[in-house]
């Protein structure tokens, strides 16, 4: 009944109830493994691991899994709704909350939330905040732009960001001694 859930027709579930999808068309990507493989500093430089201690995010950085039941994932996904944000079981509507991300990746949830004024940053604001933050210059942070189709950062260029900022930093503070 598509009056009760219109988006219900191009959902995956539909496809796959009319047995369209034979095969495993579905993926779950999982980038926990290469984060998991990030070179990090010695855990003895403060400069570094204060300012991901600060964030608390620090449990991140072991949050991986190394395989995905197919079954599972199909079966999830073809009963989420975004309209409701609900997956739809046999035994009633589900949904997660903010308390289960919490307990499943051990981040704690108390302090300011955050709250973005209007509906997004236009590109020139984004290219701005990867400046800012992120220490990518413009002209190539307008090109990773343009290849992604919006103010996105593939994995693979943050991940290239990430190491050429550490790689500096470290550069730095070894100049620095000597």
């Amino acid at each position: 009944d598509l009056s009760v859930i219109p988006t219900y027709g191009k959902h995956i579930a539909a496809r796959l109830w009319k047995g369209e999808y034979n095969l495993r068309t579905l993926k779950c990507m999982n980038n926990g493994k290469k984060v998991i493989d990030f070179i990090k500093p010695d855990t003895n430089l403060e400069w570094f691991w204060s300012v991901v201690d600060a964030s608390r995010l620090r449990p991140l950085l072991k949050t991986n899994y190394g395989q995905v039941d197919h079954g599972l994932l199909t079966a999830f996904t073809e009963r989420w709704h975004s309209e409701t944000g609900t997956f739809h079981l046999p035994l009633g509507e589900m949904t997660i909350t903010l308390d289960d991300v919490s307990c499943l990746l051990h981040l704690p949830i108390d302090g300011k939330m955050l709250i973005h004024v209007g509906t997004s940053l236009n590109q020139d604001e984004s290219v701005d905040m990867c400046n800012e933050f992120l220490n990518f210059n413009q002209v190539d942070c307008n090109k990773e732009f343009t290849k992604m189709k919006g103010s996105h950062i593939s994995f693979a260029k943050l991940q290239q960001i990430y190491h050429d900022n550490l790689n500096n930093a470290l550069q730095a503070e070894s100049d620095e001694l000597h």
